[in-house]
């Protein structure tokens, strides 16, 4: 933890006396020694590959541990910042680590669900699922769950492929397609949805969250 490398919404909320006392209370780790192996950006997501040597603080006598891992970063009003633990998940891989080839592949597959979502045809949505997955999913239940929201547009955040798993970052402005309902407004809400490739073909992976 380092007052330094936090976000401007941190600072605006802790002074660094108060952010140095908060971190000798919860920093796990003592860093011995830290190297930049290599760095890379995309826009304002970037990733860092770095190779540390850390012990614990409250168990001295447990050797030091060196570790190599990718970091990953985002750009604020032209300064660069480490991702937050909690906002990790919404953030892709390391473009060294991904398959651009099959990220392609895969977004034209995003693309063709979005296509069956738009148009309402639910049966053609529920044969993109995972053929493991569609053995445990009715597809009349699977259809009257996807048919409660009206998809009226979605923005695509990131693609990413590492090995046969796929992960995909879009929005979704939907309203509920419930007629007594007409008066809610539309929202926009950002989902992760998981692939699997199947052979040579990309399907939903229904069993992760």
């Amino acid at each position: 933890m380092n007052y330094e490398f936090e976000e401007p919404k941190v600072h605006e909320r802790m002074s660094l006396e108060d952010y140095v006392v908060r971190a000798a209370e919860l920093q796990p780790f003592r860093i011995e020694s830290f190297e930049l192996i290599r760095a890379e950006s995309k826009l304002d997501r970037g990733w860092a590959l770095v190779r540390h040597r850390s012990s614990l603080v409250r168990f001295p006598d447990v050797p030091a541990r060196q570790v190599e891992m990718w970091q990953k970063w985002r750009r604020i009003n032209r300064q660069w910042y480490p991702v937050p633990p909690r906002e990790l998940i919404a953030y892709p891989e390391a473009p060294a680590l991904r398959d651009a080839d099959q990220e392609t592949r895969l977004e034209r597959r995003f693309e063709e669900s979005w296509k069956y979502r738009r148009t309402k045809n639910w049966s053609e949505l529920y044969r993109l699922c995972d053929p493991q997955d569609r053995i445990m999913i009715d597809e009349k239940e699977f259809n009257l769950a996807e048919s409660m929201i009206d998809y009226l547009s979605r923005e695509l955040d990131w693609v990413e492929v590492v090995g046969r798993r796929g992960r995909i970052r879009v929005g979704y402005h939907h309203k509920l397609a419930d007629p007594s309902l007409t008066k809610l407004q539309p929202t926009t809400t950002f989902v992760i949805e998981y692939w699997v490739k199947r052979g040579d073909t990309w399907y939903r992976d229904m069993k992760r969250p």
